[in-house]
């Protein structure tokens, strides 16, 4: 039996160093655990306060000027349709600029400045023309040849004068006049 005791009591005294050991353990455990979620909690308040690394600066650069491209670009898309709606509304009136030779009036008389066989040539150098210069695109019965005219028409004298001083400026140097009887034929 005093063997049994002497067992047991060993048993007993194992068992609490064991314990003891395990809770020592515990103890540094907790006690890391704790300063593991003090330095957390330290960390989370003052991240606000911790000025940003020079990758995070650039970040953030990088993001506005994406921001600002995308700003732009939108800008870009608004006037690109508006200049596609003016070149719309300019094709109408260049349309409308397109006089039948039928419709000249009759004894009056017609600055030529240019010609061309090819409407789409002619229609372009009617658009060219009319940013300075108040012109008509006339197309003569036949449809062969396309006559780019200044707008007014002119008595003999003030056309010949007009072309006189368009020849002499070297702006026109093939202007012509002519009546609107040959430029229907």
């Amino acid at each position: 039996m005093k063997n049994s005791i002497s067992a047991l009591l060993l048993v007993m005294l194992a068992f609490t160093s064991y314990a003891q050991s395990d809770s020592i353990e515990m103890t540094q455990n907790k006690s890391k655990i704790n300063e593991l979620n003090q330095r957390l909690d330290n960390l989370i308040k003052t991240t606000g306060e911790i000025p940003k690394d020079s990758l995070e600066i650039k970040i953030d650069w990088l993001i506005d000027e994406m921001k600002n491209v995308k700003s732009d670009i939108t800008t870009l898309k608004t006037t690109v349709n508006s200049f596609s709606e003016d070149n719309n509304k300019l094709l109408e009136e260049l349309k409308t600029n397109v006089v039948d030779a039928n419709d000249l009036v009759d004894d009056r008389y017609y600055v030529v400045i240019g010609s061309r066989r090819d409407e789409a040539k002619a229609i372009e150098l009617t658009k060219k023309l009319s940013i300075n210069y108040e012109v008509q695109l006339v197309t003569n019965s036949k449809g062969t040849w396309h006559h780019v005219i200044l707008t007014p028409n002119y008595s003999k004298e003030e056309a010949t004068r007009k072309v006189s001083d368009l020849k002499s400026s070297s702006t026109f140097s093939d202007a012509w006049w002519t009546t609107s009887k040959k430029l229907q034929n």
